[in-house]
């Protein structure tokens, strides 16, 4: 439970940076910049209606292999790698 809290934590931080990004990388000097990607196009209902919730990378125009593999390098960063700042104490609290 304290995995998937965790995890759900880090994607929504994850793609809140990623959303920043993105949104600043398609400005420069107050013009827009032509997305390479494509552009996404709105869902005609939410996710909260139809109980599908979009991965807008893909959408995006990312490959499900480079997210997967962001996604797990975060994940390993964040509570596994050298530098972690995740630290379980005891039973019930990290």
């Amino acid at each position: 439970m304290k995995r998937l809290f965790s995890l759900t934590v880090l994607v929504f931080s994850l793609s809140m940076f990623c959303c920043v990004e993105a949104v600043s990388a398609t400005k420069k000097d107050g013009k827009d910049v032509a997305d390479q990607r494509g552009k996404m196009v709105p869902s005609k209902k939410g996710a909260y209606k139809t109980g599908k919730y979009r991965n807008v990378f893909l959408d995006a125009g990312y490959s499900k292999t480079d997210i997967d593999a962001k996604l797990a390098k975060a994940y390993y960063d964040v509570f596994e790698g050298p530098n972690k700042v995740y630290f379980e104490v005891g039973d019930s609290m990290g």
